[in-house]
C-alpha cells in the first residue's frame, strides 16, 4: 500500500516558498486598517533620518523598501517610519503616497500558525471600491482585539501580495475564498474526497462576493459586507466558515441510498 496522502497544510510546508512576501502599497482606509497600525512598535527614528534596521534585518529592510521606492514619490520612503506588528512581520508606513491617504507596506505571510484560528475569530477588512485603490489587505480579528494579516496560499504565484478584494465576482474575491479556504478549513478539507467541498466553497463565494442565492445552493444568505458612505466593510467569523465545510462534508460523506424528509 502507498503512503497517506498528506495534510493540506503539510504539502504547503514542503514547498520552498519564503514564509513572508514584500507587499503592494495598502492604502489606510478604515478602521481595521488604523487598528492594525496602531499595534506597530515604531522605531522612534524616520527612515529618511537613517532610522533602519541593521544587521540580520537588514536584508528583510532592503527587500520590503524596495517595493517602497518603486510605488512611492521622491518624498514618500524619506518621510516614513518603519517598525514590528505583534507577530514580528516588518512594516514601512508613509505619509506621503500617489493618493490622498497613508500607505503601509508589510511582510505578508503565507504560512499558518501552530494553532488553528479558533471559531470566534473574524475575517475582517476595509474598501472602498469606488477609489479604485487596488487589492486590499484582509486581516484575522481575535476575540482580543488583535489583528494578524491573513496569508495568501503558498501554492498561488502571484506578483502582488495580497490579491484580496470583496464585493463582487472576480479574480480578487475568488483569491481571498481560496485563502479562507487554506487557513481556516484545511483540516476539514483533508477529509473530504479530492480536497474539494464545492458546496461549502460556493456559500462562502456567496458571502463575501455579495451575491446570495447562486447556482440554487438553497439558502440564502446574510451578506458579510456592510456597505455604507464610507466604504465596504468585510466581517464573517471562521466559525460560521467552517459550520458550512463542516455541513457540505457531512452531505459528502452519506451513503447512497441516503434520504431525508
Amino acid at each position: 500500500m502507498g503512503e497517506p496522502m498528506p495534510s493540506l497544510s503539510e504539502q504547503f510546508a514542503r514547498r520552498n516558498d519564503p514564509p513572508h512576501n514584500p507587499s503592494k502599497i495598502l492604502y489606510v482606509v478604515g478602521g481595521t486598517d488604523r487598528s492594525y497600525l496602531e499595534n506597530v512598535a515604531w522605531d522612534p527614528a524616520d527612515i529618511g533620518l537613517g532610522g533602519n534596521p541593521a544587521g540580520a534585518d537588514w536584508e528583510r529592510y532592503e527587500m520590503l523598501a524596495a517595493k517602497a521606492r518603486r510605488q512611492l514619490p521622491d518624498q514618500g520612503l524619506q518621510d516614513a517610519m518603519w517598525g514590528y506588528d505583534k507577530f514580528g512581520r516588518m512594516v514601512i508606513l508613509a505619509q506621503e503616497t500617489y493618493r490622498k491617504r497613508r500607505g503601509y507596506f508589510v511582510e505578508w505571510p503565507s504560512s499558518l500558525p501552530e494553532a488553528p484560528y479558533p471559531d470566534d475569530a473574524c475575517i475582517v477588512g476595509n474598501d472602498v471600491l469606488s477609489e479604485r485603490l487596488g487589492e486590499r489587505p484582509a486581516y484575522i480579528r481575535y476575540l482580543s482585539g488583535a489583528l494578524d494579516l491573513l496569508p495568501v496560499m503558498p501554492s498561488r504565484r502571484i506578483v502582488e501580495v495580497p490579491p484580496f478584494k470583496w464585493g463582487y465576482r472576480g479574480t480578487g474575491p475568488d483569491c481571498l475564498a481560496s485563502a479562507i479556504e487554506y487557513a481556516c478549513c484545511s483540516e476539514i478539507l483533508d477529509k473530504a474526497p479530492g480536497r474539494d467541498l464545492r458546496r461549502g466553497r460556493t456559500r462562502l463565494d456567496a458571502a463575501i462576493k455579495d451575491d446570495p442565492d447562486p447556482r440554487g445552493i438553497g439558502s440564502t444568505l446574510e451578506s458579510v459586507i456592510e456597505k455604507t458612505s464610507a466604504g465596504e466593510t468585510l466581517e464573517i467569523r471562521i466559525g460560521q466558515i467552517r459550520g458550512w465545510y463542516a455541513e457540505a462534508l457531512a452531505e459528502e460523506q452519506r451513503p447512497p441510498w441516503w434520504e431525508t424528509d
